[in-house]
């Protein structure tokens, strides 16, 4: 899926709900953690990235990386895009994003929020701990807070794509949201 219609001169946050496995084996457990919590239930995203000077940045198995917006997001099902009004310009938000760029991706994680999702509890990494290798939702908000979006989302590394979105709902403005109805199930 891809979005064309974007101001090059903005930064935004893009949730994205993916269809292929390991997407499908988030939104399970997203699913079970609702229902084990009594949570409210949608359809969830399972991923966030950043779209800045039409480049797409976020935590992926290779690290914290960047592609061209053109390249979208390939087997996606719906895309919801907030607009950032960060407080740095825009060559700052360059080097805050070029200082997380390649820093591994936690696959730690995926076996933490397992754990939380049938305890309820964080078991994983904290604060600076968490910093040497992140995943999607918690790049994104570190990037958020250090070029000035607020309010910050507290505690980023436990919160899962659920808990993000929400906080996005409740504090950011949604620009648009894209449905591919053929991967939309």
């Amino acid at each position: 899926m891809k979005i064309d219609n974007l101001n090059k001169d903005k930064t935004y946050l893009v949730y994205v709900r993916g269809t292929k496995f390991v997407s499908r084996g988030i939104q399970f457990f997203m699913r079970l953690y609702a229902l084990r919590f009594n949570r409210k239930w949608r359809k969830p995203y399972n991923h966030a990235d950043l779209v800045h000077k039409e480049q797409i940045w976020g935590s992926q198995a290779e690290g914290f990386i960047n592609r061209p917006l053109t390249e979208g997001w390939e087997k996606a099902s719906r895309l919801a895009v907030f607009e950032l009004e960060p407080k740095l310009n825009s060559k700052k938000i360059d080097s805050v994003l070029e200082k997380y760029q390649y820093r591994r991706y936690d696959f730690k994680n995926f076996i933490d929020f397992i754990v939380k999702f049938f305890t309820g509890k964080w078991s994983g990494h904290t604060k600076e701990h968490a910093d040497k290798a992140l995943y999607c939702i918690e790049s994104v908000h570190r990037v958020m807070e250090e070029i000035g979006v607020e309010p910050v989302l507290e505690n980023a590394w436990d919160n899962d794509p659920e808990e993000s979105y929400q906080w996005a709902l409740d504090n950011l403005k949604l620009y648009e949201e894209f449905i591919n109805k053929k991967k939309n199930k």
